[in-house]
């Protein structure tokens, strides 16, 4: 199978996941962000998850530096992209 068709059949796994919530929005065609907690309690976050072209041989890019998150420290933000990218 190639890297194209391993990604194709990857990037069905968050819409089968998150089909339907709100928090849940596709970017473009390989990038996706997911809001997690209520809005406007200092302890939600976006995170942004793209593939790239070498997903999914490679992990895929964990960001966590959308406007929404300018409350958020660096440490806490690189504490949870580990953790996520540990999952």
């Amino acid at each position: 199978m190639s890297n194209k068709e391993l990604q194709e059949e990857e990037l069905e796994v968050p819409h089968s996941m998150y089909d339907g919530d709100e928090s849940f929005k596709q970017v473009n065609e390989t990038t996706f962000q997911y809001k997690y907690g209520e809005e406007g309690n200092h302890r939600s976050f976006v995170m942004e998850i793209s593939w790239t072209a070498d997903c999914p041989e490679n992990s895929p890019n964990i960001k966590l530096d959308a406007f929404y998150n300018k409350h958020i420290l660096s440490n806490v933000k690189e504490t949870i992209k580990n953790s996520v990218a540990e999952q």
